[in-house]
């Protein structure tokens, strides 16, 4: 994110809306009709010259703070340290913002809506500055990997547990969905780089970055190539889908960062698809969820509680109302607990890690997606219950598939999957069968003329030899000075070729 000199610049550079946007119609006449009034802050922090807008809510957390400063400065929390928010130490991340206490000399007026100003300042290296040994940098990625498959929910499984403690999930929480509508209000007015479109047999097609679509701790590597991160088939696979769904990538990281990640694996450049919108860290929150672990076998489960964060999908449905909802939307996530608010629209892939050659994880999410997208299928859910056994569902793919390979460059515009050749109706083969019959005539004529050498000819072609292949001679260029000989070699099976 470019850093401006003055508050209005900083505030039109930002990805996501400083001011909440007001309750549209298409909220639920509940969330409207909500008698309590939230009190807000405008806050202005300043990191070095720039000086960045946003609103805070007196029931946000610390910890909601530090994400929004992540998103717009690129420090992550655990280095920022910011001025004028207490008096002495830093409040704990769990601290209410309506129970700080700030110094008198951080208030500055009241903004254009009558708001209280709260002046901030942070004081920190963003990620992109920071100079790390690339070693250093790998091993503190492999612990994240580790943290992250540990702490990892598997909310797609039935959770008796949960359910015969009479615990509430984390989406049947109302302290989470009072979260929900704070995180819609101010950051629902997200940037769309291409509008939906209409009409189309899928939906929506959330993605997540990484180790879904890419390796990245390849992708952190100085050493390596970014297309070495890349996961076999992502760009076919996205060319495919394209015709019936719109793309959408919400990783769990800054928005410089994403940014620079997609420009690396050539996803905003490739004509055959296009990314309709991109979210980062910043709309997510944090829930706690219950996890059930049994240390012996004998003995009862034990419940734990953590905290994480998640990725709501109703942020999306209620901006774009007319297009998506929960029975057209795919969330493809390599950790459960991302759609911990949305467990029956999340299907989990497999983590895409140390960048194996061969990997089928996205040729069979192809054709899952293709099934989902045929006219029979109105509900997600209802055709594959919560996404289980998504790799053995048996239904029909869709049939209306492009009848030509040019596409004209609109985002309206559907386009053919990759390597998938236009269907021939009946009146192009019958309009092709008499220009097909004389050049075969023609072809059989000229083979004709001219194939009977006279006696001479063939004594002189038996009687010289032909020289075997010298050492410093390749067999592949000796084959190709004797133009008989590859139909001469009796068929001998080999092994594979490598695509």
């Amino acid at each position: 994110m470019a850093a401006s000199g003055s508050a209005a610049e900083a505030s039109a550079a930002m990805p996501y809306s400083a001011v909440a946007p007001a309750a549209s119609s298409t909220m639920p006449a509940a969330a409207a009709a909500e008698p309590a009034v939230e009190e807000w802050i405008a806050v202005r922090v300043r990191h070095g010259s720039a000086v960045h807008s946003l609103r805070l809510a007196h029931e946000d957390l610390v910890e909601d703070l530090k994400a929004a400063i992540f998103s717009l400065t690129d420090i992550p929390p655990e280095r920022q340290k910011i001025l004028g928010l207490s008096r002495g130490r830093l409040p704990p991340d769990s601290s209410r913002i309506s129970q700080l206490a700030p110094p008198p000399s951080s208030w500055k007026g009241r903004s254009e809506l009558g708001e209280r100003i709260l002046a901030l300042q942070v004081i920190g290296t963003p990620l992109v500055d920071t100079f790390k040994d690339p070693a250093a940098l790998l091993g503190l990625e492999d612990a994240r990997e580790t943290a992250a498959l540990s702490e990892d929910v598997d909310y797609q499984a039935p959770q008796e547990e949960a359910k015969a403690q009479k615990t509430l999930l984390p989406h049947e929480n109302p302290k989470n969905h009072a979260k929900l509508e704070k995180t819609i209000q101010r950051f629902g007015d997200f940037p769309v780089m291409h509008p939906p479109r209409s009409g189309l047999k899928g939906g929506l097609l959330v993605l997540d970055l990484d180790y879904t679509i890419a390796d990245t701790k390849v992708l952190l590597d100085n050493s390596r190539l970014a297309s070495e991160s890349i996961r076999p088939g992502l760009h076919d696979f996205l060319a495919a889908v394209y015709p019936y769904y719109d793309i959408c990538v919400w990783s769990q990281t800054s928005w410089r960062w994403l940014e620079a990640k997609l420009t690396e694996l050539n996803m905003l450049a490739d004509p055959r698809y296009r990314i309709s919108f991109v979210i980062d860290r910043t709309p997510m929150f944090s829930v706690k969820s219950l996890m059930w672990e049994k240390p012996d076998i004998t003995k009862p489960a034990v419940q734990t509680e953590y905290k994480h964060e998640v990725k709501a999908l109703e942020l999306i449905w209620r901006r774009f109302p007319e297009h998506y909802s929960a029975a057209n939307t795919l969330h493809v996530d390599d950790l459960s607990r991302n759609f911990a608010m949305n467990p029956a629209n999340g299907l989990k892939i497999t983590p895409y890690r140390k960048a194996p050659r061969f990997d089928s994880e996205l040729a069979a999410l192809k054709r899952y997606c293709l099934q989902l997208a045929h006219p029979n299928v109105t509900n997600f859910n209802e055709a594959c219950p919560n996404n289980a056994d998504w790799k053995y569902v048996q239904l029909p793919l869709v049939t209306d598939l492009p009848q030509s390979t040019t596409v004209a460059a609109t985002p309206d515009t559907p386009r053919p999957a990759a390597g998938e050749l236009p269907q021939e109706t009946d009146e192009t083969m019958a309009a092709a069968a008499p220009a097909d019959a004389a050049a075969a005539a023609s072809t059989a004529a000229e083979s004709t003329e001219g194939a009977a050498p006279d006696a001479a000819e063939l004594q002189r072609l038996s009687s010289t030899p032909t020289p075997p292949p010298s050492s410093s001679q390749s067999l592949s260029q000796a084959t190709a000075q004797q133009p008989g000989t590859q139909a001469d070699t009796p068929d001998v099976a080999g092994p594979p070729q490598a695509d």
